[in-house]
Formats: structure tokens, C-alpha cells, sequence
């Protein structure tokens, strides 16, 4: 009975085995000199090799990943869509839990650790952010109200991602018209600093 058991538990370990470990969603944020650029990595595997990285920060989103490798321990991948053949190469730790190793790019290395993105942890930082963004709505609301203003317009936009874009109070008091995130304000020149601290920004970048 004991070696038929060992038997029947043979295929099924190798079966788990050959799920790859490394598929699912990790975060992390390249080193440069200075500063913090984040990403997302999505990894998938259906026969082979597939991926996208995201750069919130540079507006880049489902950047392709090709050449993909990962070799015991060893994992890397290329950016075709990145000049400078830009790539990361690196090593996966034993728990399958992160990967350090270094974002190469124009002849340059810039540290760089992945570390997964478990669902639960998902499901914690979108509930996070639904609450965060629940409180500003009654901030912003309670704030119009004291200083009596008749309503207001805000954005939000968090890693390149719009997440709010909401009226509050009356465009037209006398014809009860609400704000919304459409509504057109006269704000005269004021458009003017919001473009010249745009391109200081990304000059800055």
C-alpha cells in the first residue's frame, strides 16, 4: 500500500511542477539616479511566453514584452517598444516572491526588484483607494459648503490613470443645473499656467 501511495503522489508532484511560477501580476520601481520610475509587469504563460509592462508615471501602458527567459533561476526579457535596447535580466528569488535584477537601457543599469502581486493584495488596494477616494468626496463637498461656493470640478489622476472626475454643486444656481465633470468654467488665462507648468514638468522628466 505505501509504494502504491508514493506512486499515485509521483505524477501529481510533477504536474504541480510544471505550472510556470512566475505568471500574475508584480510591481516594483526602476532605481534611476535620484528618483523612482514604478512599473507593472503582467506575466503570462499559455504554452509560452507572454508579458506587458506598464510605466504610470511616462503614460505607458501594455508595453509588450518579448524574449522572454526564464532559466532556473534566472529571468529576463526585452523591450521592443523602449529604444536603447532596453531589458531587464535578473534572478527569482526561491520562493518565487520577487525578482531582482537590473533594467538595462542605452548601455546603462538601473537596479530594479519585481515583487508579485498577490489577488488578495489587489482586492486590499483597490478597496483602499475606493475608500480614500469616498473621504475626498465629502472633504471636497463639505469645503464647497463652508466657503459657499456654488460648485466645483475635480480630477484626479493617479500613475497616468484618471480614477475621478466629478461635479459638485450647480454650474446655475438659479437653474439648478449640477456641475459635472463636463462642465466648462471661465477661468480666463489661468490655462495658461496649467500649460506652462505642464511642459516644466516633462522637461523636468
Amino acid at each position: 500500500m505505501r509504494y502504491l501511495f508514493l506512486l499515485f503522489l509521483l505524477p501529481l508532484s510533477l504536474f504541480a511542477q510544471s505550472t510556470p511560477p512566475l505568471s500574475g501580476l508584480w510591481s516594483g520601481a526602476i532605481q534611476l539616479p535620484g528618483a523612482e520610475l514604478k512599473v507593472i509587469v503582467q506575466l503570462q504563460h499559455a504554452g509560452q511566453w507572454s508579458g506587458t509592462m506598464d510605466i504610470p508615471q511616462q503614460g505607458a501602458k501594455g508595453l509588450s514584452l518579448t524574449q522572454i527567459t526564464l532559466n532556473e533561476d534566472n529571468f529576463s526579457f526585452s523591450l521592443p517598444e523602449v529604444p536603447g535596447n532596453a531589458g531587464f535580466l535578473g534572478q527569482v528569488s526561491p520562493d518565487f516572491n520577487a525578482i531582482t535584477g537590473n533594467f538595462n537601457q542605452g548601455g546603462l543599469s538601473f537596479p530594479l526588484q519585481l515583487i508579485r502581486q498577490s489577488s488578495a493584495q489587489q482586492t486590499a488596494a483597490a478597496l483602499a483607494l475606493d475608500a480614500s477616494i469616498n473621504t475626498f468626496r465629502h472633504l471636497a463637498d463639505s469645503l464647497r459648503l463652508r466657503t459657499k461656493v456654488p460648485g466645483l470640478a475635480v480630477g484626479i489622476i493617479k500613475d497616468g490613470e484618471l480614477i475621478l472626475a466629478e461635479g459638485f454643486g450647480l454650474a446655475d444656481v438659479d437653474a439648478k443645473t449640477p456641475v459635472s465633470s463636463q462642465t466648462l468654467f471661465p477661468i480666463g488665462s489661468c490655462t495658461k499656467a496649467f500649460t506652462a507648468t505642464g511642459l516644466a514638468i516633462l522637461q523636468h522628466q
